[in-house]
């Protein structure tokens, strides 16, 4: 665990679920909240400028393909951990996104507190996913997360 707090960027579409995401981060004494984005195609501008450790990212949004964009943070900002966000855990996708360099996966009907645990995780150098997830795929990748 790092010596100063996790500064978390949210890249999320839904107004709803962006705002949610903040309230829960802000819950956690050792979770900051960077910032939210609508849409990843400004998401490595908005890393090069503020400090972000975890960027919690939905997979599914309007503009950009997602994908292309988690692949190019990961590739160029190695430091900086992705928890991909997504109501969808089919096995493929899941593979997809971490073949991609997520270093977690999350559905958006996880438990609140599995999502903080995943974002603690992650800065631990762990692959993470919630329970349902990691069920799911549980045996394809060997490892539980």
């Amino acid at each position: 665990m790092p010596d100063r707090p996790i500064h978390i960027l949210c890249v999320e579409d839904n107004d709803l679920v962006a705002s949610a995401l903040e309230t829960l981060v802000r819950t956690a004494p050792d979770l900051r909240f960077a910032g939210r984005l609508a849409m990843a195609d400004e998401m490595l501008a908005v890393v090069d400028a503020l400090t972000v450790d975890v960027v919690l990212l939905d997979l599914l949004m309007p503009g950009v393909d997602t994908m292309v964009e988690l692949r190019r943070l990961t590739a160029e900002r190695p430091n900086v951990r992705v928890l991909v966000l997504s109501a969808y855990g089919d096995a493929a996708t899941v593979d997809a996104c971490l073949d991609s360099g997520a270093a977690g996966y999350f559905s958006k009907h996880c438990d609140t507190s599995e999502l903080i645990d995943g974002i603690r995780a992650v800065m631990r150098g762990e692959l993470a996913m919630d329970r349902m997830t990691r069920d799911h795929v549980f045996g394809r990748r060997g490892n539980g997360g």
